[in-house]
């Protein structure tokens, strides 16, 4: 068998191989016993990678698949259409909750794990308002970082994150159509100066744990301030962006 990668787990206790001949392999690293062959690909497979508790594995093939396995079972517990063409490469991120991969069509693309959804959708149709580009806002800078997954208006292009517009006093878990995180599903509170204060200073993964939101959090408290106040100002009920009627 050729292979195309080999990766060692967190401990160094084992070993994860791929190949051409569309599997990829679990072996002792004393040794090199074959624990387990993972078949799910149906064509060569690419590159490997373990999660940070090598529980989990990920696997990418020349079918543009995304393939994330239980390394207790050998199952796929995940199956994500990632390319378009081959994927080359696979990486779990630092705390096991994303994985990323990158593929022939030239993009590298960020996946939440237990849901498979995409994070940080690019955004090719720019028809919609930027306001925030334009704005003397203080905090419509940070809010960059918020546009690339959340549409202002809920009849904008569908991201990776819901909709923002009411943001203030909606229930958090609430937009219809939106598939949230079991997490987030199940949130009794709503979005208000109090809760998104606590969402940027504490992280996502403290306040809602289990969320798909990514990490990030705003260590000045001035920032945060601007951040929050820049949002009940662009999400308000019948907001229009400057110079638009």
């Amino acid at each position: 068998m050729a292979m195309t990668d080999i990766e060692a787990s967190p401990d160094g206790s084992r070993l994860l191989t791929a190949g051409i001949d569309e599997t990829a392999r679990l072996w002792t690293a004393d040794g090199l016993r074959e624990l387990r062959v993972l078949r799910g690909h149906e064509v060569p497979v690419f590159d490997v990678a373990f999660s940070p508790t090598g529980r989990r594995a990920a696997t990418a093939g020349r079918d543009g698949l995304l393939i994330v396995w239980s390394l207790e079972t050998g199952r796929p517990e995940r199956w994500i259409d990632a390319h378009d063409g081959p994927a080359w490469a696979v990486a779990f991120a630092r705390d096991g909750r994303f994985v990323l991969s990158a593929g022939s069509d030239e993009a590298v693309r960020m996946w939440h794990v237990d849901t498979g959804s995409r994070i940080g959708t690019t955004v090719r149709d720019r028809a919609e308002p930027q306001p925030w580009l334009s704005s003397a806002e203080p905090g419509a800078k940070l809010f960059r970082a918020c546009a690339g997954c959340h549409a202002l208006d809920a009849e904008g292009r569908h991201r990776s994150g819901p909709h923002l517009a009411g943001l203030f006093g909606r229930r958090a878990g609430s937009v219809p159509g939106y598939a949230y995180s079991d997490a987030l599903s199940g949130a009794d509170f709503v979005w208000n100066q109090e809760t998104l204060t606590a969402l940027f200073r504490d992280g996502p993964d403290v306040m809602v744990p289990g969320s798909k939101m990514p990490l990030q959090r705003i260590t000045s408290p001035q920032a945060l301030d601007d951040l929050v106040a820049y949002l009940e100002i662009i999400t308000a009920p019948g907001y229009e962006p400057e110079g638009q009627e």
